[in-house]
């Protein structure tokens, strides 16, 4: 049993040095555009702006769909405004 879990602490530790030496990449423009609008459509719907909020949020999820259609990724999203 001990070499079993000094096996998994091996294996879990050198994936954790694989992620972290990983670079970070550069945002895309689409995600650059995408987060600004997101933002500003926080800022609208905190302020008591919810329809133009909804804008904001719909030309976000019409860039996505454009930018991944056809693709066969699967997509998942959630955020709050908390």
């Amino acid at each position: 049993m001990k070499l079993v879990r000094a096996l998994l602490t091996t294996v879990a530790l050198l994936l954790s040095i694989s992620c972290l030496a990983q670079e970070a990449s550069t945002p895309s423009a689409l995600d650059v555009e995408g987060a600004r609008l997101l933002l500003e459509g926080s800022r609208l719907a905190k302020t008591g702006k919810p329809a133009e909020a909804i804008e904001d949020f719909d030309k976000v999820s019409a860039m996505y769909e454009s930018a991944f259609r056809g693709s066969k990724a699967k997509l998942f999203s959630c955020n709050s405004l908390d």
